[in-house]
């Protein structure tokens, strides 16, 4: 069992989490948990704060540029050694990313959605896309540790 002192979710709705970690059996003692209601894109991670950092299905709505901006925030906030563990949503192909965000921006244009303005679209990157990213991002030892349906696991570790 890994000994966890501190964890940090970073949530848009605080109640939804606090009702999870409530019927999780203990395993996340209230103690160790300090929640955060915001914009993991504007939040601040600190520098070197973290051993690691997980995300889980929450980051395939946003394009590029925008994750290596966040990528480069969570290597910032992670100690020498630490890794990123990303679970989320992304397509097999390059062809698959684009007629998704073809048709996310289709949507956005029909709904008049002002950019910058959030709105839950699924628009996941092709798994290579997102290795590169997290090696521009200064990652190192980037790898894929589960495929299953559409969901991918990747791991890249800060040196």
């Amino acid at each position: 069992m890994v000994d966890v002192r501190v964890v940090i979710g970073i949530v848009e709705h605080i109640g939804d989490l606090a009702a999870q970690v409530d019927t999780a059996g203990g395993e996340v003692p209230h103690k160790a948990l300090r929640l955060i209601r915001g914009d993991y894109f504007a939040c601040d991670f600190g520098r070197g704060a973290f051993d690691a950092v997980v995300s889980f299905e929450s980051l395939h709505h946003f394009p590029r540029a925008q994750k290596l901006g966040l990528y480069r925030r969570v290597f910032a906030a992670l100690r020498p050694g630490g890794a990123f563990c990303n679970g989320d949503y992304m397509v097999e192909t390059e062809a698959e990313e684009e007629a998704l965000a073809r048709e996310a921006a289709r949507l956005r244009a029909e709904a008049r959605v002002p950019e910058g303005v959030f709105v839950h679209l699924d628009t996941p990157l092709a798994i290579a896309a997102e290795e590169a990213l997290l090696r521009q991002a200064g990652f190192s030892n980037v790898e894929r540790l589960l495929r299953e349906g559409n969901t991918t696991l990747l791991r890249a570790e800060r040196d």
